[in-house]
Order: C-alpha cells, then sequence, then structure tokens
C-alpha cells in the first residue's frame, strides 16, 4: 500500500490538514508567511514544498512504549513546518549514487544556527545503508546499520538541533535497501545527479515541552527528504513511523515509536490507540463529547536527549534489569538479548493484575545496584561488561546504585491497563455496547485513569518534577477539570487536564492566575503555554 492511499501526504496550500476553519485560516497564514521568509532568505529560489510534521499530547499511557505496551495520545496543532526548494544543478556526479547538499536554517536564526552539509558528509550519514546493500555480496542484508550518523553522535559531540534533520533523512536512506524496488527507482531518479536542498524550518512546539517538537522535526524532515527524491509513493506511514523511531534512536535516546506513530498516524477528531506488537497497527478513539482536554507548560523544559543518562535511559535500564530478573526467576530463562515486559507477559499468558502481583512477589527490594543484580540474580553474565554488552547497549548508567526495579515494572504494568480501560471505556460508549453508560459516567471514569497515571509517574516512576506537582494540582482544584497528568516524558514539561466544556473558561483563567501570573517573565505569549486542544491529522505535505 502506498503512502498516497493512507490517505495521501500531498495537499495544495488552499487544502490545509484540518476542517477546522479557524485553524485552517491560521496555517494557511503561516504556511504564506514562511514561504515569505524563505523568499526573502534565497531570492533566486522559489519554494516547491512544504512537509508537515505535528506534536502530541499523550492522553495515557506514560513511559510504557518502549516496552512495546500500547499508548493513547492525540496529534495537535502545534507542529514543525519545512519550506523546501530542490535544484537539479548542472553538475554531474561521477558516482552511481546521487551527490547533494543541504542548506539548512530555521526562522529563529537567533536561537537556531544555520547548517551547511555537504556531499560527502551526508554520504557519511544517510547514504552508508545504501552503499552497503550494493556491496554485500549476496544483496540480502537489510539490517540497519546503527553507526551511519556521523559514525553516530558520540559522547564528545554536542546534540544540535539539525542532526534531528539528519535523523529524518536517514530514516529514508537507511531503509531504502529494505525493498528492491525502492533502490530502483531512487537510482532511476538521482543516477548521476548532483542536488542541492533548501530547507527553512518553522516550529510552533515549544522546545523541551515534552510534546514532541525533536520528533516532529524527525518525521517533519523524513517527509521533506521523500518529497525531495520523488520517493512518497515508496514508504507507508506505519513504515515511516517505525523508520522514524529507529533513527531517532541515534542521537542516544532509546525512546520507544510513540511520538513518531501519532505524529504520521494521527486523526482529526479521534485519538488513537496505538499498538506495537506484532506491528505498529492504530485504531481511532472518539473521546466523550463535552469535554476539552487542556495544556498546560510548568515553565520547565524537559531535555530528554541531554538528560538521558539521568532520567529517561534509565527508566529504560531499570526496565530491561527487571524483566531480566522476572524471566529467570519465572520462566527460567536466561536472556541473551533485551527483551520488554511485553515479551514477558505474552510468553506467560498472565493478565496485567496478575503480573503486577508477580513483581512484588520476585522482586522485593525496593533498590538494586548492578553489583548485586550481577552476583545475585543475573549470575549467568560472566562479568559486568557482557550484562551491559546483552541487557544495556547504548545506555550509559551515571549512577549504578538506587536502582528502583520493583518500582519501575510496577508503573509499566499497571498504565499499561489503565491505557487498555481507557480505549475500553471510550469504545464501550461509542458502541453503545453497555446501555447504562452515560456521558456523565464516562468522562468521569477517564479523569480518574488520568490521576492515577500522573501518581504512578509520580510515585513509581519519579518522572515528575515540583512545578509539574504545583501545576498538576492547580488544575485539578479547578472547577470542572476532571482529571490531570503529567503528559511526555516528565521531569518538567507539560500537563495535560480533562476539562468540562462549560468550565473551560474559568478552568484557563483559575490556571493562568494562580501558576502564571507569578512567572509572566518566563514565557512570551499566553497561548503558548496553556491551551485547549484537539485530535488533529498527522503528517502532510503541502505544495506550493
Amino acid at each position: 500500500m502506498s503512502i498516497l492511499s493512507e490517505p495521501s501526504l500531498i495537499q495544495s496550500i488552499s487544502l490545509l490538514s484540518t476542517t477546522n476553519k479557524d485553524l485552517a485560516t491560521n496555517e494557511e497564514e503561516r504556511v504564506k508567511a514562511l514561504i515569505k521568509c524563505f523568499e526573502d532568505r534565497h531570492s533566486n529560489q522559489t519554494v516547491q514544498f512544504i512537509s508537515r510534521a505535528p506534536g502530541r499530547v499523550n492522553l495515557i499511557g506514560e513511559h510504557i512504549d518502549y516496552m512495546d505496551y500500547g499508548v493513547l495520545p492525540i496529534a495537535i496543532e502545534k507542529d514543525v513546518l519545512i519550506a523546501t526548494s530542490v535544484v537539479d544543478s548542472c553538475q554531474t556526479s561521477n558516482s552511481l549514487f546521487p551527490t547533494f547538499e543541504l542548506f539548512i536554517e530555521n526562522v529563529n536564526d537567533k536561537q537556531y544556527q544555520k547548517c551547511y552539509l555537504n556531499s560527502d558528509q551526508m554520504n557519511r550519514c544517510c547514504l552508508q545503508n545504501l552503499k552497503n546493500y550494493f556491496s554485500n555480496n549476496n544483496n540480502n542484508d537489510t539490517t540497519v546499520n546503527q553507526q551511519s550518523l556521523f559514525g553516530r553522535l558520540n559522547d564528545e559531540t554536542k546534540l544540535q538541533w539539525y542532526h534531528f534533520i539528519l535523523c529524518g533523512f536517514c530514516a529514508i536512506f537507511d531503509n531504502l535497501s529494505t525493498d528492491k524496488n525502492r533502490i530502483e527507482t531512487f537510482l532511476n531518479l538521482t543516477r548521476n545527479k548532483h542536488f542541492k536542498i533548501y530547507l527553512l524550518v518553522d516550529g510552533t512546539v515549544p522546545s523541551g515541552s515534552g510534546l514532541s517538537s525533536s520528533s516532529a522535526l524527525v518525521c517533519s524532515s523524513s517527509v521533506c527528504c521523500l518529497k525531495a527524491f520523488q520517493l512518497e509513493n515508496l514508504f507507508t506511514k506505519h513504515e515511516l513511523a517505525k523508520y522514524t523511531a529507529q533513527s531517532e534512536r541515534l542521537i542516544g535516546l532509546q525512546s520507544g515509536g510513540m511520538d513518531q506513530a501519532i505524529s504520521f498516524l494521527g486523526k482529526e477528531n479521534a485519538a488513537q490507540y496505538i499498538q506495537f506488537k506484532p506491528f505498529i497497527q492504530n485504531t481511532n478513539v472518539k473521546l466523550p463529547e463535552g469535554v476539552t482536554f487542556v495544556v498546560s507548560h510548568s515553565l520547565v523544559s524537559s531535555v530528554k536527549a541531554e538528560t538521558a543518562a539521568f532520567n529517561y535511559n534509565r527508566r529504560v535500564a531499570e526496565c530491561r534489569l527487571g524483566c531480566a530478573i522476572l524471566y529467570l526467576k519465572i520462566l527460567k530463562k536466561e536472556l541473551n538479548t533485551p527483551l520488554t515486559l511485553y515479551n514477558l507477559q505474552q510468553d506467560m499468558g498472565k493478565s496485567l493484575l496478575e503480573l503486577e502481583k508477580l513483581v512484588e512477589s520476585y522482586l522485593t527490594k525496593d533498590s538494586y545496584n548492578l553489583n548485586e543484580i550481577l552476583k545475585e540474580e543475573l549470575t549467568y553474565f560472566k562479568d559486568e561488561q557482557e550484562l551491559r554488552d546483552v541487557l544495556l547497549k547504548n545506555i550509559k548508567l551515571v549512577n549504578e546504585n538506587d536502582l528502583k526495579l520493583k518500582q519501575r515494572c510496577l508503573h509499566v504494568f499497571s498504565e499499561a491497563r489503565r491505557v487498555i480501560e481507557f480505549e475500553e471505556i471510550c469504545r464501550k460508549f461509542d458502541s453503545k455496547e453497555e446501555e447504562n453508560l452515560s456521558n456523565e459516567t464516562v468522562i468521569c471514569q477517564l479523569g480518574k485513569l488520568m490521576n492515577e497515571s500522573h501518581f504512578s509517574c509520580r510515585d513509581l516512576y519519579e518522572c515528575s518534577s515540583p512545578e509539574l506537582e504545583i501545576l498538576t494540582e492547580i488544575c485539578r482544584s479547578s472547577n470542572g477539570c476532571l482529571g490531570s497528568r503529567l503528559t511526555g516524558a516528565g521531569w518538567g514539561g507539560c500537563s495535560v487536564s480533562l476539562v468540562r466544556d462549560e468550565n473551560l473558561n474559568e478552568f484557563l483563567e483559575n490556571v493562568y492566575f494562580k501558576y502564571y501570573e507569578q512567572r509572566k517573565d518566563n514565557f512570551k505569549e499566553r497561548k503558548d503555554v496553556l491551551f485547549p486542544t484537539k485530535p488533529c491529522e498527522g503528517a502532510n505535505i503541502y505544495l506550493n
């Protein structure tokens, strides 16, 4: 199935990605402003197309996608646009492969420096897998080379904003070799050619907000790459979701696939229940009427990639270690590759509630250190290095003490259960499967699940922050709020609250007065830090 039948990524400027007239007007004005900015900077170039990918708000299902459990996010109206002009220059490449140059700029050039990459740098970055395919004798090796982005960003490489654009290009080029037709099409279109590609980026997803600004940039740049090389018919949106998730891990964050999946698969007027096993699949979830989801920023940046060793990746490591111990103690299985808690559930055939009880029984300590895990639990590893190579590959643990395996596994299983309950409540109400299920009952149940999710993130996963606690408590105590929780990785970023429509304006005023009024110096515009949102469409392309 081609991307064009999912439906098409391609839209004209006059056919924007929403049926909401006010939003469409704002989006059209922004697109036109971006085109003008591009052409002011590049007077001899014309914008040919604009790629777009939205940010997201996760309604429920935090820190469980990298354990392969389903999540329930929505795509939001805040997004990343990349205006692009592709010049097929007269210069001829002597290589079988195309050569090309990227000229990358941001509308906000005071904060984000411009970047130029020549063909040699791009070959080291993006084309290595393609070349490996042709140098392989049997031409059947389709594994992704995890060392193709600058030898992958190492500890000495300072992460730059444009590295996420390169991840988007890697998502395409690293996976052309998975399909012979893709390679042939690509080479037929680009053989011996030299391209100059001019990019101008404009994003409205606040950086460090927990609304997935980095993934929106990766996804938008992958769509840009597709269109620049006329490959948009060769990948499905589900494939793009998978490949961009893989490529974003190249910057060092061992994340799951939720952010990229919702950026591609988002639907207007419906949340998405996204499952990852046995493959990525999404189901529309119709949300009840009479309520609105409100996003509020704590004004503390949540920089996942930069703090991965202390926060995000540490949680991944704790889950992997806990999973390995449970496999050994319950199933007597020694792992030679990291498996997920979802794998454990499938292998055991147990319910999530049953698994929560088993965690309490087998992970008895409140805190572990890596040395005692090796000597007392996972004794089949000959030494610490072997354990790291198998279970903690690409994860750097700064502190090997106070590893809270029980708490992390309990959160994952209970949060996975809440996601399923959330989806089932919405589905049963929409299908009228239960006649006595009222709208009031439904929205109260959903709010309760959101509160429980936040408390689990705070107490078991420890990914909240003092500011998020103040903010969510203000939200919960406001008239009309049914539930409030942190959304995204945590450690700052945003909360999402479920609010009755009749109390929406009162809620917004109360939260602004109690939280933001005394913090006015920390933001520019109110609409950027406190805003209602509804589900929006996923990634697309505007043709100029």
